[in-house]
């Protein structure tokens, strides 16, 4: 990615989203499997908020190992990037109103938000979890918020 795109997100706009740290955990994963690490970090910075709390991050490790993933979770956010409002729609998902503005997003109604991360249906004691821990801390609203907008951006450079 050329250096202007990275330069248009500055670190210090984010408070709660430890973009940094992100941006460096990535380009160490970089020479594992790149699916794989990427999916794995999206899930620990998603749930885990970043932090080395072992049972979420292993709760990621063992999700990502249930199912293909997939790329919808980004379109979920680039369509709707504000904070879901409850533990409940953290598992459940998102309106079907939103779903239906989006032609892909449209063949899956009623889409789970953290089964999509998984891409199985399989991950039900995992998502109960994870979406458990990520609204288990105070800050979850603003750094979820920091988040989206992180995501949102870097979907932007994409061609």
């Amino acid at each position: 990615m050329p250096r202007d795109e990275w330069d248009s997100i500055n670190p210090g706009n984010y408070k709660y989203f430890p973009t940094v740290e992100l941006v460096k955990a990535g380009k160490a994963e970089k020479t594992q499997k790149p699916a794989a690490s990427s999916r794995l970090l999206f899930c620990q910075y998603s749930y885990c908020h970043g932090q080395t709390d072992k049972e979420c991050n292993e709760l990621c490790k063992v999700m990502i190992n249930k199912g293909p993933g997939s790329e919808l979770r980004i379109e979920m956010i680039v369509l709707d990037p504000q904070p879901v409002h409850d533990v409940d729609a953290c598992f459940r998902g998102i309106d079907g109103d939103v779903i239906a503005s989006s032609s892909l997003l449209a063949m899956i109604p009623n889409t789970l938000r953290c089964l999509v991360d998984c891409g199985s249906s399989l991950c039900d004691i995992e998502c109960t979890s994870l979406c458990a821990h990520h609204f288990s801390f105070k800050n979850r609203k603003e750094y979820e918020a920091e988040f989206n907008d992180f995501i949102r951006r870097i979907n932007t450079f994409k061609p």
